[in-house]
């Protein structure tokens, strides 16, 4: 049960839609984000994305496995690659795709909170969705923001 566990959080940490590709995404867009604000925020973010890989991965360990950076689901390993990063100069469509990309995180937090019944991964799971939605919010507000400018 516990590998089970583990395999369905590797999906959270190191899939195409995961922590691990939004750290790498974010790094990315860093190059072309316009303001100092908004450099200094996804500078926030990034650490808080580290944080969360760190937590998923301890997780990971602690349920029994290694954590690599793959996504493992029904005996099938993917490993991560950099494809999964959304290559794009323009910031509107930047700050759309994490917009899309933090939503579908948070679901994947929430689906996997209600399918396996333990209390640490409940629990931090539960803390990265908190910092998720606060993370969509200035993506959402920053998205607003911008466009108004243009």
């Amino acid at each position: 049960m516990n590998k089970e566990v583990a395999y369905l959080l590797s999906h959270i940490y190191s899939s195409n839609e995961s922590v691990l590709t939004n750290i790498l995404q974010y790094q990315y867009q860093l190059f072309f984000l316009d303001s100092k604000e908004m450099q200094e925020k996804m500078g926030e973010i990034l650490k808080l994305e580290f944080k969360h890989l760190e937590w998923l991965g301890n997780l990971i360990k602690g349920l029994g496995c290694i954590p690599i950076y793959a996504d493992i689901q029904f005996g099938i390993v993917e490993f991560w690659n950099s494809n999964a990063v959304y290559y794009d100069t323009d910031v509107l469509t930047i700050l759309d795709v994490d917009i899309e990309g933090k939503k579908k995180e948070i679901s994947n937090c929430k689906m996997l909170m209600y399918t396996v019944k333990n209390e640490d991964v409940t629990r931090v799971l539960q803390e990265i969705v908190d910092e998720d939605y606060k993370i969509l919010r200035w993506f959402m507000k920053l998205k607003c923001n911008y466009s108004c400018l243009e």
